[in-house]
């Protein structure tokens, strides 16, 4: 018996690596994008996209009201593609004293939080395909494409001291005991979800977490009400979510399209309350706030998605540390894009101001001049 327990003591994990020169986290546009940039330069078998479920391509990262808002945005697609065009939205309003306003007139709303003074910008749409060449195929047949659920990122070897992290291959520790040793990461989701992969005591986390957690922003949720089989409100709206307190808004925006009747909503939330009990008090808040605001909406079948995001994808972007450029978020919720670039596209104004698509355009951009 003591045989065999000693044999249980000494059994380790075996795991299997994978060796490939470049890895993507995700699967939005920019990801795809990217993906087909350099499987032409490199080809297939230097490039894998990884991400945690199956493959199921969409244009919109962020599924609650449009961030294609604002001049700046129009101003930087615009300098990609010459020939695109733009559909306004209504403008937004703002609720108050049981009547919806202008931010033009008067009469002025209750406290508007960082997160959310981007959706003051007036919204409009485009055709997502300019995005795409017709030799750019978003499929995924086309892609070398793993799904795993990553445990951890660390440095692949232990660092000498005058040694650089972005000259160490870097190495993806998956759940079911896979691993990938790579030279680049492309991330494709927030700072907050890269620091809960890194661990402190790593040399890489000793170095990156007093960096990264100085770029931190507030939670938010993102709530979509899909298929309403009727609505009669379109538009973007601020409600607050008390009249008496200074809590933030829930930032609402309706479409009234024939067959396609939804409803996308945003709210910021405190640190203290991303848990399950306050998140749950919040959703219920925001549906009585709906049907107290909007008469019919009680009256409404729809199938609801929720989706909670460990920092806003709206937060401000920030300049790219040299000691990580091994590490390159793609997904436009950071801009790791030096100040020197942004000046040579005529972009260092606006790119403060702009949304994702935006920001992963020049990101993209940025990453075909040094890869």
């Amino acid at each position: 018996m003591a045989l065999f327990d000693n044999l249980k003591k000494e059994h380790t994990e075996k795991r299997e690596s994978i060796h490939v020169p470049y890895v993507i986290v995700g699967q939005d546009w920019s990801s795809v994008k990217l993906y087909n940039f350099l499987k032409e330069k490199y080809g297939k078998d230097q490039i894998l996209i990884l991400d945690h479920k199956d493959f199921h391509f969409d244009y919109r990262f962020f599924q609650g009201p449009s961030i294609n808002r604002g001049e700046e945005n129009k101003y930087v697609l615009k300098s990609f593609f010459p020939n695109i065009e733009f559909k306004d939205h209504p403008e937004p309003l703002f609720y108050k004293d049981q009547k919806f306003r202008s931010f033009k007139g008067k009469a002025k709303p209750l406290k508007i939080f960082d997160d959310e003074l981007f959706f003051q910008r007036l919204g409009f749409d485009f055709n997502h395909d300019h995005l795409f060449t017709k030799d750019e195929d978003p499929s995924k047949e086309n892609l070398n494409y793993l799904k795993g659920t990553i445990e951890a990122i660390q440095e692949n070897e232990p660092l000498v001291e005058s040694e650089s992290f972005k000259n160490n291959k870097i190495l993806i520790k998956l759940e079911g005991g896979k691993d990938i040793v790579c030279n680049q990461i492309f991330f494709g989701y927030s700072l907050n979800s890269l620091l809960n992969l890194i661990d402190k005591n790593t040399q890489l986390g000793s170095h990156f977490h007093p960096y990264a957690t100085e770029i931190f922003s507030r939670p938010c949720m993102v709530v979509e009400f899909q298929k309403l089989d009727h609505s009669n409100f379109e538009g973007s709206y601020y409600i607050p979510q008390s009249q008496t307190h200074e809590r933030g808004n829930f930032i609402v925006q309706a479409s009234n399209i024939p067959g396609k009747h939804d409803v996308r909503c945003f709210a910021g939330i405190e640190r203290e309350e991303f848990n399950e009990e306050e998140l749950s008090k919040k959703i219920k808040l925001l549906k009585r706030t709906l049907e107290r605001v909007f008469e019919d909406f009680n009256s409404v079948n729809y199938q609801e998605k929720i989706t909670f995001f460990h920092s806003s994808p709206l937060s401000q972007p920030v300049q790219i540390d040299e000691r990580f450029s091994n590490l390159i978020f793609i997904s436009g919720q950071h801009g790791f894009v030096p100040e020197s670039f942004l000046e040579t596209k005529n972009l260092n104004e606006n790119f403060a101001r702009v949304d994702q698509d935006a920001r992963a355009l020049t990101t993209l951009e940025f990453i075909k001049s040094f890869v």
